[in-house]
């Protein structure tokens, strides 16, 4: 039987591919989105491509963290969040909300810490964890239990590493990882490392001694040379630099199996957040996720086999906006028709699985569509209107 899977993302770190991945874009109230667009997608391919059983994403709280206390310079030349992102962070978290996935942050601890904390977790309840992240300082968690994807192309790619990964590329083990910071240092974190240690040197001292504490106890096998003069002279600061870049994976946080678990979104609340932030495609597979055209009768949908029991269910109804899917049969929309139908009224769904005359249902929804107090939302307004226009009928109320 395989294990269940537990993913973790790095929120900050995915939010920040996304940002510089994808040219900012804005909806027609100006708010920029592109950030969140990103995050988004890249969240529902982790969905397609891993179906994790488990899922939490983490983010940074506050600039000030317990490794201020060993080194107050600690990520000092660090830049602010770009203008343009800050605000994104919160809509990235209510569509996180909207689609029921925990998110945790915690004052005094970074992401990384929290994301190590979580995998210690998981890897006690024999869950198999794929961390998301663009940070490097991820692959230190790596275990049998526990790999990496990490994000290539911005955002388009993700690389997996596993032990054998991190042994192919550094010849090193995961747990070596933090020995390689330790030395050659971070700039992106102000982690000085000892000075005048690069990555290759770093790692062909890993290769013969295995970590900074076996180097620095075999400092008379550098006699009379440079390095050795760097290694004698910066010994407190490797170490310093070593401990630093080591994700603490004890933090206390309230972890159970429930509140992890993949749940279904609350499709209301995240349609709504997609029409307004004109996610077009993701609102589009939203609806189709939701109410599948050949689904049977549930708790908040209806089948509808004929026009007469469409209008009579919309009469019903006190409509206040009115949410069109369509599937038709031709790559040409021009010649094409359309076969099948899903309408959500206020928070109704009904269904026709099969329109085999759409004239008919066209001149039902004709009042609505040409109500303009009634917004109506749609994943492709511009085809809609083809097919509506056949039909005399002139959408009043479409929300671009």
């Amino acid at each position: 039987m395989d294990k269940e899977k537990f993913v973790i993302i790095d929120g900050n770190s995915l939010a920040n591919r996304a940002f510089y991945a994808i040219p900012l874009l804005s909806n027609k109230e100006g708010v920029i989105t592109n950030a969140a667009y990103g995050f988004t997608n890249m969240l529902m391919k982790i969905f397609t491509d891993e179906k994790p059983d488990y899922l939490a994403v983490a983010f940074d709280k506050g600039r000030i963290v317990f490794r201020h206390a060993d080194f107050k310079d600690y990520k000092a030349q660090r830049k602010g969040m770009p203008d343009e992102l800050r605000p994104q962070m919160k809509i990235i978290k209510d569509i996180l909300e909207a689609m029921n996935i925990p998110i945790f942050e915690e004052e005094g601890y970074e992401a990384d810490d929290l994301i190590g904390s979580m995998v210690k977790w998981g890897e006690k309840q024999g869950w198999q964890n794929l961390i998301v992240t663009g940070d490097r300082d991820a692959l230190q968690l790596v275990t049998k239990q526990t790999k990496v994807l990490f994000t290539k192309k911005g955002i388009s790619e993700l690389e997996v590493y596993d032990i054998k990964a991190i042994k192919e590329k550094y010849n090193l083990t995961p747990e070596q990882i933090v020995d390689l910071k330790g030395l050659m240092g971070d700039a992106s974190d102000n982690i000085p490392g000892v000075p005048g240690v690069g990555e290759k040197t770093a790692l062909k001292l890993l290769a013969e001694y295995d970590s900074i504490e076996n180097i620095l106890e075999h400092l008379d096998d550098f006699q009379g040379k440079k390095l050795g003069e760097r290694l004698r002279e910066n010994q407190d600061m490797a170490i310093l630099s070593k401990k630093l870049a080591t994700i603490f994976c004890c933090v206390e946080m309230e972890l159970d199996a429930d509140t992890l678990r993949v749940k279904k979104p609350d499709y209301e609340k995240l349609s709504s957040l997609y029409e307004e932030l004109e996610f077009r495609n993701l609102l589009k597979n939203l609806i189709q996720e939701e109410k599948p055209l050949n689904s049977n009768l549930n708790s908040t949908g209806l089948i509808i086999s004929h026009p007469k029991d469409l209008k009579e269910a919309l009469e019903k109804e006190d409509i206040k906006e009115l949410t069109i899917y369509f599937e038709y049969d031709s790559s040409d929309a021009q010649k094409g028709r359309i076969i099948s139908l899903a309408i959500m009224a206020n928070k109704q769904c009904f269904y026709i699985p099969q329109v085999y005359d759409f004239h008919l249902y066209a001149k039902i929804l004709k009042p609505y569509l040409e109500d303009d107090r009634i917004p109506i939302v749609t994943y492709d307004a511009k085809l809609l209107y083809v097919f509506l226009g056949r039909e005399k009928v002139n959408i009043k109320g479409m929300k671009w």
